[in-house]
């Protein structure tokens, strides 16, 4: 009986190590495989990439801005997070009753989370509840101040008037601004005929201009050299079209 059992423990001990020395000679046969590093330039790659953009984004849980691009890419892993719209934008902002009181479009625009700070580059139009109408070629807005500024040449189309100069400092919803300085001021009326006459100060409560040299001239360019080349072309009409701004109030 013992044999027996002997014989037994013998055949199972044989056959443990006849399996463990077949997978060690399986691990042996396995393809060596190379680990390759790979090291992400967080500057120069973004995190999310999104085509077609409409988001609304709120604060406090009140909804506060509309963004509408063509394309987004976002840099959270960078020095100084950031969002970048290379093909340009439309943005609108919205009041506590969910009103339009602000647009603006742009060639191509940067907002730097950190600082809640945007900067609009290229052919840069706004528009305030009034429908006055702003142009200029760069333009930042600070959020956490809730200011707009620019030193670059700025044009302005009011009811009643045209403005034109160089600096710029607005509230952010563009209804009480400073021309820093003002190189001329043309009633509408006289841009229509297509004659433009001497013009003094015109005071007004959301306007502050002086010294204005009547000077009839506009050196924003429809376009930047700099601008990506599939940047939207505001000044085609059908981009136009495409990128209408809703102006009205809900």
């Amino acid at each position: 009986m013992k044999s027996y059992f002997n014989k037994i423990n013998s055949l199972c001990i044989f056959s443990v190590i006849f399996v463990i020395g077949l997978l060690v000679f399986a691990s042996c046969k396995e393809e060596h495989k190379d680990v390759i590093s790979v090291t992400i330039d967080n500057e120069m790659v973004p995190t999310m990439v999104t085509k077609d953009v409409e988001t609304l984004i709120s604060d406090s849980g009140i909804m506060r801005y509309r963004i509408i691009a063509p394309l987004w890419f976002v840099f959270e892993e960078s020095k100084e997070p950031k969002w970048i719209f290379p093909d340009g934008l439309i943005l609108q902002k919205y009041d506590d009753f969910n009103n339009i009181d602000a647009t603006v479009e742009c060639d191509s625009a940067t907002y730097l989370s950190k600082q809640r700070l945007w900067q609009l580059d290229g052919y840069v139009s706004m528009m305030n509840i009034d429908k006055d109408k702003f142009l200029t070629e760069q333009l930042f807005w600070n959020q956490e101040t809730r200011r707009v500024y620019s030193d670059s040449f700025i044009h302005i189309e009011r009811q009643d008037r045209i403005i034109e100069g160089y600096g710029f400092d607005s509230n952010d919803r563009l209804t009480e601004y400073t021309v820093n300085n003002p190189t001329g001021i043309f009633p509408t009326s006289d841009i229509k005929r297509g004659s433009v006459k001497d013009s003094t100060v015109i005071k007004s409560d959301s306007v502050i201009v002086t010294d204005t040299v009547v000077e009839k001239k506009n050196p924003i360019r429809k376009r930047r050299n700099n601008v990506a080349p599939n940047s939207p072309d505001l000044s085609n009409k059908k981009n136009q079209e495409k990128f209408k701004m809703v102006n009205s109030k809900k």
